[in-house]
């Protein structure tokens, strides 16, 4: 592997990384913070469905900037630095203050799955991405 071509993919790996960041800092404060509630079997499980309409709305728009500015055609670069912007971003994931504290009484069975929504969620959007890029790919071949 030559130096060039290291650099041009480490450069796009990057570029994604900071580019997820990025806009999802840009477009979470004009965005309003609602929490929902699924019930499962009688259990209330809390989702932050602001932050995740955000946090997909910045993966659509880094996938958007990728299909029209960026080599499309490197799909593991892009798709690995997607994957690690998002997890950089899991530790933005909150509740409301009355929402932790009530949850934080009962926490086994289904209960516990609701800490894991945003990881949950980091990964389908990314599995999301690489399906539409590879799609976008064999389309406009």
């Amino acid at each position: 592997m030559n130096w060039e071509k290291f650099s041009l993919d480490f450069t796009l790996f990057l570029f994604n990384v900071f580019s997820v960041v990025a806009v999802f800092n840009i477009i979470e404060p004009f965005l309003p913070k609602n929490t929902a509630t699924v019930t499962i079997n009688s259990e209330r499980i809390y989702v932050n469905i602001g932050w995740l309409w955000v946090f997909f709305c910045t993966l659509a728009l880094v996938l958007l900037i990728n299909i029209l500015l960026l080599d499309r055609r490197r799909v593991l670069h892009i798709i690995l630095g997607i994957f690690v912007g998002s997890l950089i971003l899991l530790n933005t994931y909150t509740f409301p203050a009355l929402v932790a504290i009530v949850s934080s009484f009962n926490n086994e069975g289904i209960k516990a799955a609701q800490k894991y929504i945003p990881h949950i969620a980091a990964v389908v959007g990314t599995l999301i991405g690489m399906v539409l890029l590879k799609l976008y790919n064999k389309i406009f071949a």
